[in-house]
C-alpha cells in the first residue's frame, strides 16, 4: 500500500511538471485610434498573462515603441476547478486500489484561460 501511494505521489508530481509546459496563442487586432487588442488563450492562467504581455511587448518593439496598458481583464472559461479536483481524486483512488490509471488531462483545454489586454504603442 505504501508503494501505491508513494508511485500515485510521484506520477502526480511528473503530470503537474508535464503540465507547466502549457501551450498559449494570441491574437492581436488593430483598432481605432491607435488602441490595439491582445486576445490571449491557455490552459494556464499565468501562461496566457505572460505570453499576452510578451507578444504585446514584441508588437510595439517592431514600430521602435513601448506599449501602454489601457485595459486588462482574465477570465476562466473552463470546467469548473472543484469539478477538476474531484476527478484527479477520483482517478488517484482508482489507481490505487486496482492499478488503473485514469487520466484526467482532457479536462483541461487550450482555451480555459483567456487574457484581453486593450493597449497602446508609445
Amino acid at each position: 500500500m505504501i508503494k501505491k501511494i508513494s508511485l500515485v505521489m510521484s506520477l502526480s508530481a511528473l503530470l503537474s511538471l508535464v503540465g507547466c509546459a502549457a501551450t498559449s496563442s494570441t491574437t492581436i487586432f488593430p483598432m481605432e485610434q491607435g488602441t490595439v487588442k491582445a486576445i490571449t488563450t491557455s490552459s494556464d492562467q499565468n501562461a496566457a498573462l505572460k505570453d499576452n504581455l510578451a507578444k504585446i511587448e514584441q508588437y510595439c518593439q517592431k514600430q521602435g515603441k513601448s506599449y501602454v496598458v489601457i485595459a486588462q481583464k482574465n477570465s476562466y472559461d473552463g470546467v469548473d476547478k472543484d469539478v477538476k479536483k474531484a476527478a484527479n481524486m477520483a482517478s488517484d483512488i482508482a489507481f490505487m486500489t486496482s492499478n488503473t490509471f485514469v487520466p484526467t488531462t482532457s479536462l483541461d483545454s487550450d482555451t480555459d484561460n483567456k487574457v484581453v489586454t486593450k493597449f497602446k504603442c508609445k
